[in-house]
């Protein structure tokens, strides 16, 4: 483990680290393996796609605490402002005008490339 963490910071040592928080076990996972290691992120980005549960939302307010306690950034919430004259402004929309539904619906489990990282993409932006 210890020569992990010396691997670990060896390769991220003196780089902008930046994290893009999925709220689930292996993004939170790789949090605590970053503060173990010593590494701290510049920024940590969250791609809200305003459909999250109600106890993922209780979750990132949880981390936040946790990463206040390490003296770590906020996780910053994004959030994709859609085009003027767009017919939806939300995952929901966007499945009902698209006619389509979030892989987990056909029983997979990976996160989509739509959605989620068009909003990360956004959050430089601004």
């Amino acid at each position: 483990m210890l020569d992990q963490r010396r691997r670990l910071r060896a390769a991220l040592a003196d780089r902008l680290l930046a994290v893009c928080y999925g709220a689930g076990v292996d993004s939170t996972a790789m949090l605590i393996a970053l503060k173990l290691a010593g590494l701290r992120p510049h920024i940590i980005t969250f791609a809200d796609t305003s459909a999250e549960k109600p106890p993922t939302l209780d979750h990132l307010d949880r981390m936040d605490a946790v990463l206040a306690r390490w003296s770590w950034p906020a996780i910053v919430r994004c959030r994709k402002q859609t085009l003027p004259g767009t017919a939806y402004g939300d995952l929901y929309g966007n499945c009902l005008a698209n006619e389509t539904l979030p892989s987990l619906a056909f029983g997979l489990k990976s996160c989509s490339l739509g959605p989620a990282s068009a909003t990360v993409s956004f959050a430089r932006d601004e």
